[in-house]
């Protein structure tokens, strides 16, 4: 890896690492979320769980492909949010940003990966 991507690199594994510890203090607001939403707190647990275990792997030196950083049900999750965004207004704000950290942590991985995969390109 060249010198410029390897600090690329370096300057996205400081930025996981905040995101990670600030993720690491997060917890899911205490709201009263309707019953149809009531299993965000769960979905958000799971994926919580996930970006960490990722997280660590990366900031512990290991490389990850891309295929390892798309959690299972992630495309079913966004249009549920998006929903929940427009039909409780007032609820989702919160919830939302829950969220937003996790998908933070998310492109900081994938960033990393296609760094560290362009160098086989070259």
């Amino acid at each position: 890896m060249g010198p410029q991507k390897h600090e690329q690199v370096n300057e996205l594994l400081e930025a996981l690492s905040t995101k990670y510890r600030e993720q690491e203090e997060r917890q899911f607001p205490d709201v009263d979320l309707p019953q149809e939403y009531d299993d965000l707190y769960a979905e958000w647990v799971e994926m919580d769980g996930f970006v960490a275990g990722l997280a660590m792997r990366a900031l512990a030196g290991e490389r990850l492909l891309l295929s390892q950083v798309t959690p299972i049900g992630y495309d079913k999750l966004r249009p549920r949010l998006d929903r929940l965004r427009r039909e409780f207004p007032e609820l989702a704000p919160s919830i939302l940003e829950t969220f937003r950290l996790v998908d933070g942590i998310l492109a900081l991985l994938k960033s990393i990966i296609e760094l560290q995969e362009t160098e086989f390109a070259e």
